[in-house]
């Protein structure tokens, strides 16, 4: 999940610069997120309208911020399923490409019935305090204490601004996947787990930037 990824792998600009192969957002999605800045389609604004919804639903502060937590927890998984396909695209005959997306749509719902699963167990976790009488997902449970800690400092700002960043990535890795892809497949040879990263890092950052909750 891409906030237990930030933890681990640590990347900064200035690390960046110092790789002698330097880890680059693949200029041609770049351009393609340059070109939603001035359109409905950007993925920063279906983040805040996302996060607009889950204020308006939420009866109280306490209510909202479980929602964020559920929704950054379903974005994490999601994501990291987007980056699965995607690094098996790479090894994958381009040719076959618009199988392959059409494979992926048709397991949607399968696919996110076992993240919300997975959802509804981390969640508990994280509101027992961390205590699991034994779930299918407990092996991954570790994964969260550092979102553990935050949810127990009561930091809310950190779940608003964590929400709006993995809502970003998520709109973006669907608008590569049913937008981009299926006219350039070939961009699929650029997306390694280091370049994902840079993307994720990218969007992440200008999340933070852009975020005025």
């Amino acid at each position: 999940m891409i906030f237990f990824k930030e933890k681990k792998r640590n990347y900064t600009q200035d690390n960046h610069k110092d790789l002698k192969d330097e880890i680059l957002f693949p200029p041609e999605l770049l351009e393609f997120l340059k070109s939603l800045e001035q359109t409905d389609g950007h993925p920063l604004l279906f983040a805040f309208e996302g996060f607009n919804i889950l204020k308006k639903e939420a009866k109280n502060d306490e209510e909202l911020a479980i929602f964020l937590l559920e929704d950054i927890i379903f974005s994490s998984l999601y994501t990291t399923y987007c980056e699965q396909f995607f690094l098996e695209l790479n090894k994958s005959d381009l040719n076959l490409v618009s199988n392959f997306i059409q494979d992926f749509e048709l397991k949607s719902p399968s696919r996110e019935q076992e993240i919300a699963l997975q959802v509804e167990a981390h969640t508990q976790y994280i509101l027992n305090q961390g205590e699991c009488e034994g779930c299918n997902y407990c092996s991954n449970h570790t994964d969260l204490n550092n979102l553990l800690e935050k949810w127990n400092e009561g930091a809310v700002e950190y779940f608003m601004e964590l929400y709006i960043g993995m809502q970003t990535i998520q709109s973006f890795f669907d608008q590569i996947l049913y937008d981009y892809l299926p006219d350039s497949p070939q961009i699929v040879r650029k997306l390694s787990l280091k370049t994902i990263d840079k993307i994720r890092d990218y969007l992440m950052k200008m999340s933070k930037e852009d975020t005025n909750i």
